[in-house]
């Protein structure tokens, strides 16, 4: 079975299913467990939260975490060793570079995973172009697709197409 991740959202899967998610300056978390085949993906979009909401656990990334070690323990059959793949993080607006919430989620997401003891086992985070990820839980494997923008038509202004 696939399943997409929305914005905030966490999701969990076993053996044979996939993950998927869409991400820009968003990061996707995915926590796998190869022992137990499970993994969870938890698709952040801000680094740490100021209130926290039971809702919202996948949204940033101080919750998401935690929230996704959790969910592993919660469902493997064993002690549970996981390893990270992380993806996303690009500076979608350019103007703002300054202050890149994708550098930002990319700098929280590695503190948290590292303090974890979490090993990242794979990342493509960075640049300025969206991601289309697969992650497939039986292979433990990452696919990510770089997107690139599609052209922009300009027409002089007060002319109609």
């Amino acid at each position: 079975m696939s399943s997409f991740i929305r914005i905030g959202e966490i999701g969990f899967g076993i053996d044979n299913d996939c993950l998927r998610t869409f991400v820009g300056s968003c990061v996707a978390i995915v926590l796998h467990d190869p022992v137990n085949r499970t993994a969870a993906l938890a698709h952040v979009q801000l680094p740490e939260c100021t209130e926290h909401s039971p809702l919202d656990l996948g949204r940033y990334a101080d919750t998401a975490v935690p929230e996704l070690v959790r969910r592993l323990q919660q469902r493997s059959r064993l002690t549970v060793s996981p390893v990270a793949h992380i993806a996303g993080g690009a500076d979608m607006f350019p103007i703002a570079q300054a202050r890149s919430v994708g550098r930002l989620n990319t700098k929280a997401v590695k503190g948290l995973l590292l303090s974890h003891r979490i090993p990242i086992l794979t990342e493509s985070c960075g640049g300025n172009l969206a991601r289309r990820l697969l992650f497939d839980i039986q292979a433990g494997s990452l696919q990510v697709e770089m997107i690139e923008p599609p052209p922009i038509v300009v027409r002089p202004v007060g002319v109609k197409p």
